[in-house]
């Protein structure tokens, strides 16, 4: 996929580096120095003229010609020892004044090297953050993606802050709607991530980071480090047992005291690791739940209900995993060493349930939630409050059973979001005050921007009354499963079916959700999804079954999924050159207000 890139670095600078331009801004270059004041401010705007046309990408850098760009040369001169005593945010905008014009900004580094912001779409600005920048030469320059002509308004503001407080655009007053950028991995790791999974060290924040990322594409355990300024490097740090060819790879991590679970699902058994240091070294391998079910595993962990403690680590730590008919979990008290021996959750014959779950997560008050997409006819979610020893199944009324396995998260004051794909393909979200025995009308999130099918819902909460619910949707109705979905009569061309990212988020405790398109400019998938397992037979299994979430430690969102539009299929209509890939992608919230309200206004 294409990055879209709304908080990224600008890194050491030297000398001027961007190419001959054809039009220059007026004025053409500044020479800009920022305040050593606490929380100063300094502005430099410009204005420029871009031709009508379209770009190729969202990139300026490769327009047809230079003459469709616009340049304009910033000068960024530090005063002596400025760092580490100031945090400075550069911010670099654009504005275009025709309401019909979609334009890219694109900030070059001396060094050659530039970033990219095309997120705004038509008539909107387009802006890139980056914290900390180097003294040194840089070129914004402005480019139209399509429509045009246009003039525009270009803007920098430098803000300086005291050392610490958190980079970029998160958590800035003022900027409640949440931001986001896609990292995709890099050419031979999560080359097949259908079904990945994420969590965050928390432990390992460095310089206001958030923590280190831990990513499960399939076979491959990847390590996601991002740096002050928001760049990620990724690492593969598999454990040697896990990276093996087995069924249904699924990754947990205890955010708050840095242990980091993979299991590998091999028949009956799950080979079960875990780490302290974020995949530097590994224990293991150890069995979940012995005897494990035969698909559908998941790994959670949480504190402990009252009356109930660890032996050797200070979380509980549960498995659980589907045999057809019917699930069981399994608790650990030794942080994933040992487990207690496997409790039945349901049955088909006496639940009205079937197999298949979702994700195990549990509330602050160790009340453990396992979420299944059908228990006679309505979705649900068993519930543990003894620390998995027994469950209750409870319906959430207004719902139908759907296709995708549901999510459920709670917020710190333990008000549970169950997030699913209801029976008529549209993603709606329920809360619950009392463990799920009562649910409120569910609402639909994707109402207001035409979503007509869904499918993989994630929940995280944070905060009281701050929850984030992600999910592919698609504009296009009908039975997305069906071959011909989003396709032209003739079957050589995507009409529709196009499916893309979309993260709602609520702050008041699920009464109003805002809905962001993660990826607006570059599907996610285009065509058909097969959610079948292996009754599919075409090439739309390539996704697999689900995608999820989590949060840093400042209540940034971040998200996983497989990417399966790469390469031509992101600008090309053209079903042949649909790829079905399942490349690793991770989201993070770039910019808006967090899950965790203690840090509000931090930057």
């Amino acid at each position: 996929m294409r990055s879209r890139a709304l908080i990224v670095p600008l890194t050491i600078a030297v000398v001027l580096g961007c190419a001959t331009a054809a039009a220059a801004s007026t004025p053409s270059t500044q020479t800009v120095s920022p305040s050593t004041t606490s929380g100063g401010q300094v502005v430099a705007t410009w204005t420029g003229t871009l031709p009508g046309g379209a770009n190729s990408g969202s990139d300026c850098t490769t327009s047809v010609s230079d003459s469709l760009n616009d340049h304009h040369g910033i000068d960024l001169q530090l005063p002596a020892g400025f760092y580490p005593t100031h945090r400075l945010t550069a911010a670099f905008t654009i504005t275009p004044d025709a309401p019909t014009a979609d334009v890219v900004l694109t900030v070059t580094r001396p060094d050659g090297t530039h970033s990219n912001s095309d997120t705004g779409g038509v008539g909107a600005a387009e802006q890139i953050v980056a914290a900390n920048p180097a003294a040194g030469s840089y070129d914004a320059t402005a480019c139209v993606f399509a429509g045009g002509p246009t003039t525009y308004t270009g803007k920098l503001v430098l803000t300086t802050d005291p050392p610490g407080a958190i980079p970029g655009g998160f958590g800035s007053p003022g900027t409640k709607s949440p931001g986001y950028r896609n990292y995709s991995s890099p050419a031979g790791l999560g080359d097949s991530a259908g079904e990945p999974s994420i969590g965050v060290d928390w432990t390992a924040d460095q310089s206001g980071n958030g923590g280190t990322a831990m990513f499960q594409a399939g076979t491959q355990t990847l390590r996601l480090a991002f740096d002050r300024a928001g760049n990620a490097s990724w690492s593969n740090v598999t454990a040697p047992v896990e990276g093996i060819t087995t069924l249904d790879p699924i990754l947990d991590t205890d955010s708050v005291h840095g242990r980091t679970f993979v299991a590998q699902l091999a028949g009956t058994q799950s080979l079960f690791s875990y780490t302290d240091n974020d995949g530097a070294s590994w224990v293991g391998p150890t069995q979940g739940g012995a005897p494990s079910g035969v698909d559908h595993q998941t790994v959670g962990h949480g504190r402990y209900p009252a009356g109930l403690s660890g032996l050797t680590y200070p979380d509980a730590v549960y498995y659980c995993s589907q045999y057809l008919e019917g699930a069981f979990c399994a608790r650990s008290d030794t942080g994933g060493l040992t487990f207690n021996g496997p409790r039945p959750v349901y049955d088909s014959i006496t639940s009205g349930c079937g197999g298949l779950h979702g994700h195990l997560r549990t509330a602050p008050d160790g009340t453990a939630y396992l979420p299944n997409k059908s228990c006679n006819g309505h979705q649900a979610v068993a519930v543990s409050t003894d620390g998995g020893d027994s469950w209750q199944v409870r319906q959430v009324p207004l719902s139908t059973g759907g296709t995708s396995d549901p999510s459920v998260a709670a917020d710190q004051q333990n008000t549970a979001y169950f997030g699913f794909v209801d029976g008529s393909g549209h993603p709606e979200i329920t809360t619950s005050a009392d463990r799920g025995q009562t649910f409120t009308t569910p609402v639909d999130v994707g109402a207001a921007l035409n979503i007509q099918n869904a499918v993989f819902p994630e929940v995280i909460a944070g905060s009281g009354g701050r929850a984030t619910f992600g999910f592919l949707g698609t504009t296009t109705p009908g039975d997305f499963q069906d071959s011909s979905f989003g396709k032209s009569a003739d079957g050589s061309t995507y009409t529709g079916g196009e499916w893309h990212l979309y993260l709602a988020t609520t702050y008041d405790g699920g009464h109003t959700w805002t809905t962001v398109d993660a990826t607006p400019k570059d599907p996610v998938q285009r065509g058909s999804i097969c959610l079948e397992g292996v009754g599919c037979s075409g090439n739309d299994r390539n996704l697999l079954d689900f995608n999820d979430i989590t949060v840093d430690k400042y209540g940034r969102v971040l998200f996983a999924y497989a990417d399966g539009c790469t390469g031509a299929c992101v600008t090309s209509r053209a079903v042949a050159d649909n790829s079905h890939t399942a490349k690793a992608v991770a989201v993070r919230q770039t910019a808006g207000t967090g899950l965790f309200a203690q840090y509000d206004n931090s930057n």
